[in-house]
Order: C-alpha cells, then structure tokens, then sequence
C-alpha cells in the first residue's frame, strides 16, 4: 500500500510536470497567462538606469518590454480601464497601450486582466514604462500620470489703431505739412508706418516711410487741387490699420516785404513767404537790402515773428522788444511844431482831386500847408493821382477825420518833391484813419511816394494787385494789409521801402530838435 501511494504520488508528480510543459507551449502559442506585474506610467521610460523619455523603446534593455505582466495607468483625459493585463508585445522592442474601449474584453480577477482576445494597440509617445529594478537607486515616477502637453496658444494677432495728423488742411501752394501718425497698439510691435498720396501731381510725401518714433513725413505741395495723405501702419510684414488725411491745396496766401527798411511794432512780425517764391525771380526774405547794401532792423514786442518758408533777410538781424516813446507823435505833436508865421491853405471841400495838391496853395518855408477840418466837413477823400512835380513839397494836416486815398501819389524826382500827411482823431477817439483804394495798383513806379502817419489804422485795401509804397508808414493803430493777390507764389501782396532821400527833404519846423547838419572832422 505504502509502494502504490508511492508511484502515485510519482505519476501525479509526471503529470504535474507534463501540464506546466503544456502551459508553457500555451504561452508560446500566444495565451496570456498572469506573469509578475510591472509598471507602465504616463510619464517616463527607464532605461539603464535613468528615467527618460523614449517614444521609441527598440533601444531598451529587454526586462523592460519581454513579455511580463503591465500595470496600464490611466490619464485623466482618456477613458481607459485601470487593470492589470499579461501579453506578448506585437513586435521586438515595442509595447502598446490600449486605446479606449480596449480593454472592454478584459476581465479583473486576482490573478490579473486574462484578455480573451487582443486588445487594439495604440503605438503611443505618451504611454511609458518604468522599470525600478534597472537602477535600484533610482526613484519611480509618480503614480500619478502627468497630463499630455496641451495644444500651445497661437500668438496674439498684431492689432493698431491710428491717427493722422492734421486731419484736414488747406494750404497754399508751395507750403509744406508736417504730419505726424500716433500709433495705438493692441498687440504687436510696429514693423514701419508707409506713407502715400492719393493725387502726386497736387502733393508728394517725404519719406516715405518712417521706421522710428514719432512718425512723421513731410507734404510737400505742388499745385491747386486736393490729395489724401494715408498712413499704413506695418506690422509684422502686414498692413494692420490705417487712416487718411485730406490736404486741400490752394493759391499760396498773401505776404509782404520791406526794402531797405525798419520795422518796429508792439504786436507781432508775420509773413507767411511761400516756399514758391524762391531766387532768382523771387526772394524769400521779409527784409531786402537797399542801396546800403544792408537791410533794416525789425523789431517787436509781440510773441511771434513768423516768415513762412522764408527768412527775416540776409543778415538775420531782429530783435524782440518793446518800444517806448515819452513822445506821442501824433497829429496835435506836429500841428503844435507848426509855426504861426505858415500859411495853411484850407480845404473846403470833403472831396478833391490830385491836382488840387500839385499846384496853387501857398508856399510858407519851403513848403506848402494844406489843412483840412474834419469836424465840419466830415472825412476828406483825394479822388484821383496826384503828381508832384520837380521840387514841389506838400504836407496836408487831416484833422479828426478819415483819409480816403483813390489815385496814386508820386515824386516826379526822387531826392527834391516830397509829401506828407498827418491823420488825427476826434475828441472820441474814432476817426484818423489812412484807406487806400483797391485802385491804386503798382505799374512801373510806387504807388504812393511819401510820409503817412496815422493815429488809427493805415488800411492797403481788399484788391487783388500789389501795392507798393516807397517813403515811411506809421499808424498807431496798426498797419492792416488787406491785399490779396491772384497768384501770390511769387509776388509780395504789400512791398514797403523805405526811401532815404525823405529824410533830407523832411520839413526842419517838424522836427522835435532843431537839428544842424555840417561835416565834422573824423
């Protein structure tokens, strides 16, 4: 009995060994069996001892993907199954994780996941193994996967606004615009700003482009029309916003000049020169030269002293200050320095012609005195030219009235004719007025030769052609020029030249100190 349960127990042990031989062909058939588990994690690969990222496991050591049990960790965006599954890799050097739903064939049971068919294997970057007993130093991943990399942001789309200034401008021809563009930016940096014309014919921009701050660019106009002025901001090698300006081209406005002259007033010094008038047909100075070889000295009191696309003269001289005079030089200054012993002739009549001053009246110290009484006649007006011949020499005293002038006044020679008018105020403070007609226009010589003083306004007169006075203007009302040329590109609308010969033929009884003139040793 003893020998039976001996071979027994030898022919149990034979078939014990027959069926792990046959479990063991099983395997090699492709059955799974639970095998000891190793790891798989959503993070990183060990091989050879270090933890790394390998997508491709052809290089790793063959513990890590023979054919042992796995651990599948799930990632929190997928849908997989935690459990624990035994297969044979589908090809040497790789090893898969199932994509969703592919572990719907699974069964969890204590030995492991036994997959009853095989699974659908998703070659994955983002699914690791880790294998602790390669480095026994080395520290495993965390259990818990790190989530895939997320989709990276694009970058912000470049975004601007801006704004073109001025916005609207109406210039004369010849002026140039300065324009700026102010940029506002969303995202972006900015690349340039390029700047263009509509109508290059009317006006042109200088640059063109403009690649640092402040932006800006010059219009340079050409002729009477209208152009629009764009700004396009680059960014990024694209054209992300823009504006327009409208610049309105029109005749150059109207300037003035002296020759040879001082100017002194309490206010400002404008003229706005074109950048038209250019040598040599036209000089773009407000002060010309004289005979002297110099031009005067403007000074003002004021707060500006503009010449437009010109210049003050050669010399730049000009000086910003105020004048004071202790001295009124009015007409009651000069009616007062009027000796008794002078014949004044009378004027009786509100209206007379030039001729009336060329001849008659009464010589009295070289000169002849003509007054004329505004508070009984009201305003005086010389209806036509008046020409004084050879050595005549007028002065005409307009009291508490306005003086009308139509016609031109002329010295027939320069150096020995002279003429003088003196306008006084009334008692109220109106009146003392100089007008010049819009009729009296330059021909071959000045329009009016002589000494104006006004203790109001000395008007030029709303016409269309130049005047041109050769002599001294004073008004203490200020000086308005009214005239507007046709075509002021290259003419001055108002010329003042000072005429020095005026000086020696100044009456003597008019000046405030008896002056004496000889040579004197040097």
């Amino acid at each position: 009995m003893r020998k039976k349960l001996s071979m027994f127990m030898i022919f149990s042990q034979k078939i014990a060994s027959f069926v792990l031989v046959l479990l063991l062909l099983l395997l090699g058939l492709g059955f799974s069996v639970f095998i000891r588990s190793k790891t798989v994690y959503a993070q990183t690969l060990c091989c050879g001892g270090d933890w790394e990222y390998i997508p491709d496991y052809s290089s790793c050591p063959w513990d890590i993907y023979n054919p042992m049990g796995f651990e599948c960790v799930e990632e929190p965006s997928y849908s997989y199954h935690n459990c624990i599954w035994t297969f044979l890799p589908p090809a040497p050097g790789y090893f898969g994780c199932g994509q969703p739903g592919g572990y719907q064939s699974c069964e969890v049971t204590e030995g492991g996941c036994q997959i009853a068919t095989w699974p659908t294997i998703r070659w994955s970057s983002t699914c690791y193994t880790a294998e602790g007993s390669c480095d026994e130093g080395s520290t495993p991943p965390p259990s818990t996967p790190t989530p895939p990399p997320s989709t990276p942001t694009p970058p912000p789309t470049p975004s601007c606004t801006v704004s073109l200034d001025p916005f609207t401008i109406s210039v004369g021809q010849g002026t140039d615009v300065d324009y700026i563009a102010t940029v506002t930016i969303g995202d972006g940096t900015v690349d340039q700003i390029d700047f263009s014309s509509s109508n290059t014919s009317v006006a042109t921009v200088n640059p063109a482009s403009d690649s640092s701050q402040p932006y800006q660019t010059v219009g340079g106009t050409l002729a009477v029309g209208s152009s629009t002025i764009t700004s396009d901001v680059v960014m990024s090698g694209v054209t992300r916003c823009s504006n327009t300006a409208t610049l309105d081209v029109v005749s150059p406005g109207p300037w003035w000049q002296v020759k040879d002259a001082d100017i002194i007033t309490s206010g400002d010094i404008i003229s706005s020169i074109p950048l038209s008038c250019a040598l040599p047909g036209c000089n773009p100075l407000l002060g010309l030269e004289g005979l002297g070889g110099f031009p005067g000295v403007p000074a003002y009191g004021g707060s500006t002293a503009g010449f437009g696309e010109g210049s003050v003269s050669s010399t730049g001289w000009l000086a910003n200050t105020q004048s004071s005079f202790r001295k009124i030089y009015d007409y009651s200054f000069f009616s007062r320095l009027v000796r008794p012993d002078v014949v004044l002739t009378e004027i009786s009549s509100p209206s007379v012609n030039g001729g009336f001053f060329a001849s008659g009246g009464t010589s009295s110290r070289g000169f002849v005195w003509y007054h004329f009484d505004g508070a009984t006649l009201g305003d005086l007006t010389i209806t036509d030219d008046m020409n004084i011949i050879g050595d005549r020499k007028v002065v005409l005293l307009v009291k508490e009235a306005d003086l009308y002038i139509n016609g031109r006044i002329t010295l027939q020679k320069e150096g020995e004719g002279f003429f003088m008018v003196i306008v006084g105020k009334d008692e109220g403070g109106n009146k003392g007025n100089i007008f010049v007609n819009a009729s009296v226009v330059h021909e071959s010589k000045p329009e009016l030769q002589g000494v104006f003083l006004a203790e109001g306004q000395f008007k030029t007169g709303t016409g269309n052609e130049q005047l041109h006075i050769r002599g001294m203007v004073a008004a203490y009302g200020g000086v308005v020029l009214e005239r507007d040329l046709t075509d002021n590109s290259t003419e001055p609308a108002e010329v003042f030249e000072f005429a020095p010969d005026l000086i020696f033929t100044y009456p003597r009884d008019l000046t405030f100190k008896r002056l004496r003139w000889k040579e004197v040793a040097p």
